[in-house]
């Protein structure tokens, strides 16, 4: 018989070993949450076409399934989001949450999008869901139906749009997501009425509009520190991007003045030879701030200021072409070429002396060069001009210089 100290440490010993027990079979039946990848999103997708009646249709099911996926994976690039395996499911998931949550669970991704697309003669259909496999709900969906011709491309990438943006929204409160930003990220700029979007306007997600010179864009939870593109886009201007190496901060993002897009512009300005005069021009560019046809009026007077001068008056028109040799279209300092053909119509007035001539000078410019500086909507062009004369009127044949030597300069500003 055991005497009453020794039951004492055996109860011990079998409370203890319960113990043990109990805690290895709890860990055992709940080990705890997995360690979810919330930065990477897993796709699954399925496509019937049993309803087409040829070969071609189902061609075209994998062209759309494949449009769809790439759109997705775009989008997700842009909203700050790495968009990971893409698995084919061999046919559409009778329980779509429980697949999701499945495969999640096996890679260890926490954001799953599951797509299943059907393809007929008539007719395409999807339906698209995003599935939080560490909570084991669906965030977000979307599913359309159009013809299968070229007008569901747009479809697709609206669709898709949509969701990745409603999905951002559905997750912007959501405490458990780990590594992601709190901050809403602030704007500033000169312009107004300047939209802000996460990634780009085709793709991304709508941040806001510039007001009074700022803006608070929308909360999007994005993950902290990693680069996020913008685009600041405004109505008949160029847009912008921009990176934020950082991702979402506390400072102000500062916007610059968007450059106006110019399909034509016009101007004043005066040159060397023609201080006593002006010039007004006008171009209208095929491609706009790329390549243009320019057209320009010059009146000016020749004059000697000496007793007995009489002033000796010109009308040039000239017709040309030019393109601007820098790669940004929208940037401050731009350098244009071109050619150009005028013909300057001089007159002389009659005097006691002298009988009133005129004649018509014909210049050929194979070759012209300007520096342009440009603000949002106007610009400041200098430009250098070789002309040669024909020789026709009152200019002899040969290349023509500046009463001081040298090319011709003009100078002047340009309103677009």
């Amino acid at each position: 018989m055991m005497s009453p100290k020794m039951h004492y440490y055996v109860l011990i010993l079998i409370i203890a070993a319960l113990g043990w027990g109990r805690g290895t079979l709890l860990a055992e039946e709940n080990p705890g949450e997995f360690q979810f990848d919330e930065r990477t999103v897993l796709m699954l997708w399925s496509q019937d076409s049993t309803e087409a009646s040829s070969g071609s249709a189902a061609g075209t099911a994998d062209q759309f399934s494949q449009y769809l996926l790439q759109s997705l994976r775009s989008i997700l690039t842009r909203a700050g989001y790495s968009p990971g395996e893409t698995i084919t499911l061999a046919l559409p998931s009778a329980n779509p949450l429980e697949t999701a949550i499945t495969k999640g669970q096996e890679q260890r991704i926490r954001w799953v999008f599951l797509a299943s697309i059907q393809v007929s003669e008539m007719n395409l259909s999807w339906n698209i869901g995003i599935y939080d496999a560490k909570r084991g709900s669906l965030r977000a969906s979307d599913n359309f139906s159009t013809f299968p011709g070229l007008s569901a491309l747009p479809a697709i990438d609206d669709s898709c749009q949509n969701l990745v943006q409603a999905w951002l929204g559905a997750i912007a409160q959501d405490v458990a997501i780990v590594n992601l930003t709190e901050n809403t990220q602030q704007f500033s700029g000169p312009q107004e009425d300047v939209e802000i979007w996460y990634g780009s306007k085709d793709t991304g997600v709508f941040a806001g509009m510039i007001k009074q010179g700022a803006l608070e864009g929308l909360y999007i939870p994005f993950p902290e520190g990693k680069p996020l593109t913008i685009e600041a886009w405004k109505e008949g201007y160029w847009p912008k991007t921009l990176v934020l190496p950082k991702g979402v901060t506390d400072q102000t993002v500062r916007i610059r003045a968007l450059q106006k897009r110019a399909s034509s512009v016009w101007g004043l300005g005066t040159g060397t030879g023609k201080l006593l005069g002006a010039t007004y021009l006008y171009r209208w560019y095929p491609v706009p701030d790329r390549f243009f046809l320019r057209f320009d009026n010059s009146l000016w007077a020749g004059y000697s200021f000496t007793p007995n001068a009489i002033p000796f008056w010109h009308d040039e028109l000239r017709i040309g072409v030019g393109l601007y040799l820098q790669n940004a279209v929208d940037g401050r300092l731009r350098l244009a070429s071109g050619s150009a053909l005028s013909g300057v119509i001089s007159v002389l007035p009659s005097s006691e002396k002298l009988v009133s001539r005129s004649a018509l000078d014909i210049l050929v410019e194979p070759f012209w060069v300007s520096l342009e500086y440009h603000f949002p909507r106007w610009a400041l062009t200098g430009e250098l001009r070789l002309p040669y004369a024909a020789g026709s009127g009152f200019l002899k044949q040969g290349w023509l210089e500046s009463s001081g030597g040298g090319p011709f300069f003009f100078m002047g500003v340009l309103i677009k």
